[in-house]
């Protein structure tokens, strides 16, 4: 069955940059703005991973609604108020007036001490020794001897206790992450979520393959690579293979849905949804799990 030869866009027409509202960066960014409401204003990052930056902005109830309303609250980035951040001048006097707190009521302290035993703490220290010696000797001083009982605690035998081991937790491995490989035929397919300074030639190399395979593969054919722009490849592919079709990655946002519920609802043959997903009998898919589209070349 042929693929259709349309698709949604990429990523939400209305995104961009604040003075230039046809680009907007590839990533979730506090420099894409949201030009379908009124003001301009940028989402949270996870509105913008999950709507935005997808196909699946097509679901967005902002990209849904009239031109000019205001921007959902619950879906705004959070922004971090200036005057709540504590100047170090102000820190500075704070610090200054707590030692000073502390040297006046260390000097109260010893200037009652002084006036309680009738001496003057700043003369020398000869001239306080017949005080101290005439204290040490009157009576007052002695100390008081009080006798202690002694109790003797009988000993007891630790019994010991048998510890149960730990019940195993069985954790469902997830089959359609990132760097999951897929095996459709004789080949393997996994997507790729790109790191910071990482190219075509580079993940050709990393992955036994050519950045040659990798951009005929990827539907989106990017000149370059961008962190966290996710990619497909076929790990040991080193010919292009014109049979082959061309990938996307998706990222599901639905709580639950099954792998012929997404075909429709992208728009996408679904015998080759299944396939190229190793959902030959039909699975079921959750929020988080990476797929991989096929389009027709």
């Amino acid at each position: 069955m042929t693929l259709p030869k349309t698709f949604p866009p990429l990523s939400c027409p209305h995104l961009g940059l604040k003075n230039d509202p046809v680009t907007s960066l590839g990533y979730p960014s506090t420099g894409n703005y949201c030009h379908q409401c009124r003001p301009y204003t940028f989402p949270n990052f996870q509105h913008q991973e999950d709507y935005c930056l997808s196909v699946t902005h097509v679901d967005c109830p902002v990209y849904n609604q009239a031109p000019g309303q205001n921007f959902p609250a619950e879906l705004k980035a959070e922004t971090v108020s200036v005057a709540r951040i504590a100047k170090p001048r102000k820190l500075r006097f704070f610090m200054f007036g707590a030692v000073l707190g502390i040297f006046v009521l260390w000097m109260i302290i010893v200037a009652f001490q002084s006036g309680k035993f009738g001496m003057n703490v700043f003369a020398h220290p000869t001239e306080l020794l017949p005080t101290f010696a005439a204290e040490a000797t009157s009576t007052s001083m002695l100390p008081l001897v009080v006798p202690i009982e002694t109790i003797v605690i009988p000993s007891v035998t630790p019994v010991p206790t048998q510890t149960l081991p730990p019940t195993p937790t069985l954790v469902p491995q997830q089959k359609h992450a990132l760097e999951t490989p897929i095996l459709v035929g004789n080949r393997q397919l996994l997507i790729h979520l790109a790191l910071n300074g990482e190219g075509f030639d580079y993940l050709g190399k990393t992955y036994n393959t050519t950045g040659e395979v990798i951009r005929a593969i990827n539907f989106l054919h990017a000149p370059n690579v961008w962190a966290n722009m996710p990619i497909i490849i076929s790990p040991g592919l080193i010919v292009v293979d014109p049979d082959m079709p061309s990938f996307e990655a998706y990222k599901v946002v639905d709580i639950k849905i099954s792998i012929d519920q997404l075909a429709k609802k992208l728009n996408i043959d679904g015998t080759l949804l299944r396939q190229y997903n190793a959902c030959l009998n039909g699975c079921n898919l959750v929020k988080g799990d990476w797929v991989i589209l096929p389009h027709s070349n």
